[in-house]
């Protein structure tokens, strides 16, 4: 089941409480039967009955996760009836649904700007090989620097996760950075070239990318040229959190992704 709930305040003086978004989705609903033969056992003697069933695949399930304003999670409800008594038991099960499309591309973006105030253009590129990442991962970003200006500047990058909650036609977004501090590139002086390859980790308890009708985590590097007195330039470059057993299986199937670093 999938849950969000948020509290959105008008700031005005009629409507002081705020006004509550609340929307839900059970993903998976499904009745197993078990057919088990039972034995007469000795009363308060403990027993088990072992059952199992396949989670279907093909509905897309999203990946469990919990925050503030909401969560996908998913249980396991056991009713076993002795006599004319049923007994109920609940048991919470860990879900992981990881994205596996679209993890080997290249992603990369230019963005330049002539700086009126040292009298010249600067421009960034930036790229990383490969769209998919692991948890715990570091991610190498490429960064071309071009600076025809009179000024020296100097690129930085990091890491950043977006949560949004739906609910209906309304949603809120959160945008966190994971990073710690930004990792910061080499000085690149006036009218000069440069190309840094920076590194940064992504932290290894991070939920993976969701797409569901109710929740959906993404992330994206953050890449900065820094010009003193100007606005910065900025690039953002998507990348998808999945599992290290779908990098590992596409490593072993075509041998174009780059060996994992950690």
């Amino acid at each position: 089941m999938g849950e969000v709930k948020w509290i959105e305040y008008p700031g005005t003086p009629y409507y002081l409480n705020g006004f509550v978004y609340y929307d839900k989705y059970s993903y998976l609903d499904k009745e197993v039967p078990v057919e088990t033969e039972l034995k007469l056992i000795p009363k308060d003697k403990p027993t088990s009955i072992p059952f199992s069933f396949v989670i279907p695949k093909e509905k897309g399930l999203p990946s469990t996760m919990i925050s503030t304003h909401g969560f996908i999670q998913y249980f396991v409800k056991v009713a076993v009836r002795v006599g004319e008594e049923v007994k109920k038991f609940v048991k919470e099960v860990i879900i992981e649904s990881p994205i596996e499309e679209n993890l080997m591309i290249t992603v990369g973006s230019t963005a330049e700007k002539n700086v009126l105030l040292h009298a010249g253009k600067v421009n960034m590129h930036a790229s990383i090989s490969r769209k998919g990442f692991a948890p715990g991962e570091n991610i190498s970003v490429h960064v071309h620097v071009d600076n025809a200006s009179n000024a020296a500047v100097k690129p930085r990058i990091s890491l950043h996760q977006v949560q949004i909650y739906m609910c209906g036609s309304r949603h809120k977004t959160i945008e966190t950075t994971l990073s710690d501090d930004p990792v910061t590139g080499t000085e690149v002086g006036a009218h000069a070239k440069a190309d840094e390859v920076l590194h940064v980790k992504v932290p290894a308890d991070e939920s993976l990318t969701i797409k569901s009708s109710v929740i959906t985590v993404k992330y994206f590097v953050h890449v900065t040229l820094d010009i003193p007195h100007s606005v910065d330039l900025h690039i953002n470059l998507p990348v998808v959190l999945t599992s290290s057993a779908v990098l590992e299986e596409l490593r072993n199937k075509d041998g174009r992704l780059a060996e994992v670093t950690h």
